[in-house]
């Protein structure tokens, strides 16, 4: 009579010849449990649980808070093999140290005797033919070994075209490299009777072998790292690693550097496991998905400032509402916000340079918006101080500011984003403040602007994705930083503002609703500027803000649904979904 699978034992079912009943008899096997890991899995999910039920391995999992289909995955193999669900929200950051703790602190109260630690898109397996998972840990427990380490064999797409999220990936994905860095270890499974794991200092792939006895076999870890390139990109150019992981060493070369980090593995570096088998003669120290990595430099600390007021530097993805933002703070009567100043990271490069200074300030072709001429630059630049070098660019701000008989000033250039680290160590004193707006309608408002990303949604999505991804990354290590969402701007205006003049301590002022009122004069600062060895005329910068000359209004939350086709919508969302989920978007 067959064996019967319930809750991670094995049962031998018999018959009572009184009663005719079936009554189950626990046979006696080794207790081995999985800890997994789960966020947005649901392409890999499924076939991971099912290998463990197989292996008759239970597994507790932990939902760090999924938004596509792991929570209903995972509820629906409550029993087999999953006996517990532990539910984590997520806030945009991965921590894997957190991770790490959460997974130490469910070993400290289960019964097992041996424990597994995997990821959702993992599946481990036996070296030997005919040999399953379990098999093999119980040989390795039976000669008293405690520990079992990994050969991490990762499975990638070939090529752009390569899309396997429909299909039974592990038969139908063939293409892997071998991933060894040197002195790395992967201890995935060991005997819970040898000691809590030392995950602290090794990301966790190391448990740590003082009175450890190590086996001298290894696991086949199948990581399926993504099932398209297109997946790939939506996991690593949204991941904004933990600041702490990051000053200890850990991501550094998954650290996404530009919007184009995810690219085809080079064809004659991969494996084809039809062809090939399981070759380990040809390690890879680097994932080949990457492209180029660089080794994160967490920025310097900055030093704090007394007795400035907060300067506000509004930044975000263009077409996010930078400008509507910028008009309706700079309707305060005590504040003035800049036009772009794309003539900034150069000038604080330069800043020990007056000569330097004086030439990327005035070469740059949106110098002119400003409107300080070439003489009152050269006033400005005659007073400084080489002790006190940013003052110099202070004092540009202030002279701004003058113009219009305001006491302060502030900044609108969405693509400072990218250097709010740079800016921040010239500028102590600056307050982001970072507006994000549904990334379609980004995609749309983008399509015939000569500054665009392009048409093609995908690259659209990438672009947007990324940038997010990357001022939230900086936003780690600034001391003043924070997101307001363009749709609660345009419907809810005095309440956004409100919130902002709390963070740069400046009280609302009423008039600040106004602002269209007096749209037309401050765009009026717009030249002529050269662009791709182009023309821009005044006339056609102007015209791409025009709606600011309106109240702020809501005619422009959900162009996408009229203005995207079909194949558009499920591109931006194939690469940018897990995003728009989290900031609550789909």
């Amino acid at each position: 009579m067959a064996c019967c699978f319930f809750m991670g034992n094995l049962y031998l079912p018999t018959i009572n010849p009184k009663s005719n009943r079936i009554n189950y008899r626990r046979l006696n096997r080794m207790n081995i449990a999985a800890i997994l890991t789960t966020h947005n899995s649901a392409a890999t999910l499924e076939r991971v649980l099912r290998h463990l039920a197989n292996n008759a391995i239970r597994v507790y999992a932990i939902d760090h808070g999924s938004t596509d289909a792991t929570p209903s995955i995972l509820a629906t193999h409550v029993g087999k093999p999953i006996a517990e669900i532990i539910q984590k929200p997520f806030d945009g950051i991965f921590r894997l140290r957190q991770q790490l703790q959460w997974k130490s602190d469910i070993i400290q109260r289960i019964n097992a005797d041996w424990i597994i630690h995997i990821d959702a898109d993992e599946i481990l397996e036996s070296p030997r033919e005919g040999e399953s998972l379990r098999g093999m840990i119980e040989r390795m427990n039976a000669t008293h070994y405690d520990v079992i380490d990994c050969d991490e064999f990762v499975f990638v797409p070939e090529n752009e075209q390569a899309d396997y999220r429909s299909a039974d990936f592990v038969t139908t994905m063939r293409h892997y490299y071998y991933f060894a860095p040197p002195g790395r270890a992967l201890h995935r499974a060991f005997r819970r009777s040898s000691g809590a794991p030392e995950w602290a200092h090794t990301g966790g792939h190391r448990l740590g072998l003082a009175n450890r006895k190590l086996a001298p076999e290894k696991i086949r870890m199948r990581h399926y790292i993504g099932l398209s390139m297109d997946a790939l990109r939506a996991q690593y150019l949204s991941r904004v690693f933990a600041v702490d992981e990051l000053r200890k060493g850990w991501h550094h070369n998954r650290v996404a550097t530009t919007a184009d980090f995810i690219i085809p593995p080079p064809p004659a570096r991969l494996f084809n496991l039809d062809e090939d088998g399981w070759r380990t003669d040809m390690p890879e120290t680097k994932h080949l998905i990457f492209n180029q990595p660089q080794p994160y430099i967490p920025p310097a600390p900055i030093a704090s400032i007394a007795n400035r007021p907060a300067m506000p530097f509004i930044v975000g993805v263009g077409r996010s509402g930078t400008t509507l933002l910028r008009l309706l703070m700079d309707a305060h009567p005590d504040l003035a916000i800049t036009p772009e100043t794309h003539w900034l990271s150069d000038a604080i490069t330069a800043i020990g340079s007056i000569k330097q200074l004086r030439h990327v300030i005035i070469g740059n072709t949106y110098w002119k918006d400003i409107g300080i001429s070439d003489k009152e630059l050269d006033a400005i630049l005659e007073k400084h101080n080489g002790e006190k070098p940013f003052d110099t660019l202070r004092a540009i701000y202030q002279h701004y500011g003058k113009r219009f008989g305001k006491s302060r000033v502030g900044d609108k250039t969405p693509i400072h984003g990218l250097i709010m680290h740079k800016i921040a160590h010239a500028f102590p004193e600056a307050h982001f403040i970072h507006i994000i707006r549904d990334g379609r309608d980004v995609a749309v408002s983008y399509r015939d602007m000569w500054f665009g990303p392009g048409k093609d949604a995908k690259t659209a999505a990438k672009f947007w994705l990324w940038r997010i991804r990357e001022m939230r990354q900086q936003a780690q290590f600034l001391p003043h930083y924070m997101e307001v969402r363009y749709e609660q701007l345009v419907t809810e205006p005095e309440t956004v503002l409100r919130t902002i003049g709390e963070f740069i301590q400046l009280p609302f002022h009423r008039n600040q609703l106004r602002a269209h009122e007096h749209a037309d004069s401050r765009l009026a600062e717009f030249g002529n500027i050269q662009h791709g060895g182009a023309v821009i005329s005044t006339e056609r910068r102007k015209a791409i803000f025009a709606e600011t000359l309106n109240p702020p209004n809501d005619s422009r939350i959900g162009r996408w649904r009229t203005e995207m086709t079909k194949k558009e919508m499920a591109d931006f969302e194939s690469i940018a979904g897990n995003m728009l989920a989290e900031l609550g978007y789909l």
